[in-house]
């Protein structure tokens, strides 16, 4: 059952691609946007390996190993989820220093 779930995602990957080409057109300085585009493309690789570890499991693929796909998954969805955190940290710093920003123009 949970690998026909997994059947479900195998083309997740161009969910990411399509979220990069929109960072791409947007307006952020060069190293957000920078930033926001290696955390897309390493959950773009997390597809990739995963979509090919389902593909393993259901004996599509017989050249790759199981073990090896996830493992690939797994560094890339961590390293995914650390620099979101990081952007998620930048943008929290900027949205602090805009409201003191405000907070002492109104005070003046």
């Amino acid at each position: 059952m949970g690998t026909a779930r997994k059947l479900f995602r195998l083309f997740k990957s161009f969910n990411e691609y399509v979220k990069i080409q929109t960072i791409r057109k947007g307006k952020l300085p060069d190293f957000e946007k920078n930033l926001q585009i290696l955390a897309r493309l390493a959950f773009l690789c997390y597809w990739f390996f995963d979509n090919l570890a389902v593909l393993v499991k259901v004996k599509f693929l017989t050249s790759f190993e199981l073990k090896q796909m996830s493992r690939r998954a797994a560094k890339c969805w961590l390293a995914g989820i650390w620099l979101s955190i990081l952007v998620a940290l930048i943008e929290l710093y900027k949205a602090s220093t805009k409201q003191s920003q405000l907070l002492l123009s109104k005070a003046n």
